[in-house]
Formats: structure tokens, sequence, C-alpha cells
């Protein structure tokens, strides 16, 4: 590897590549999390609202049904993403 005098007239930007490659990859990180979040607590407040719409004949019957409907979401949210995300669109 070979070494260079400091240039100070150099105006070539040697690490802006990696450095936005970088922000790229760390935005996926949070953004996944975040979207994740927000489609889990969406999800959550609607099951809330159409539980009632079921008649279920006790409350526990219908904690059981929104409580199953909110796993099978979640999971399959959780699952989707990440998929997602760790499918490589570009054959490099």
């Amino acid at each position: 590897m070979q070494f260079t005098e400091f240039n100070a007239t150099d105006t070539e930007k040697y690490c802006l590549d990696w450095f936005k490659n970088f922000v790229m990859q760390k935005g996926m990180v949070v953004g996944t999390s975040i979207v994740i979040a927000v489609i889990n607590v969406i999800t959550c407040t609607i099951f809330e609202k159409t539980v009632s719409f079921e008649r279920k004949h006790t409350i526990n019957d219908e904690t059981m049904a929104q409580f199953q409907r909110i796993t099978i979401i979640q999971f399959i949210n959780i699952g989707v993403v990440i998929l997602l995300i760790n499918f490589d669109l570009l054959d490099d």
C-alpha cells in the first residue's frame, strides 16, 4: 500500500461513496424497525376496534380472538419485512 504526502489543494472526496453506503445501510436498519413497530400498532388498534363486531359470547372469547389475530399479523409483518430487506434485487 502506497502512502502519499498530504496535499491541501486536493479536493477529491475519497470516502463519499463509503459514507453514502454506510448511511443507507444504517437507515435501512432503523427504518425497518420503525416500519414494523408502526404496522404492529396500527393492526393492534384495528383489531381492538373490530373484534366487538364478531359477537363472541364472552369477553374471554373476544380477547382470545384478538390475541390470535394480532399474533399472526405481527409474525407475518416481521417475517415479510425482514425477507424483503434481505432480498437482493441486484445480482452483483
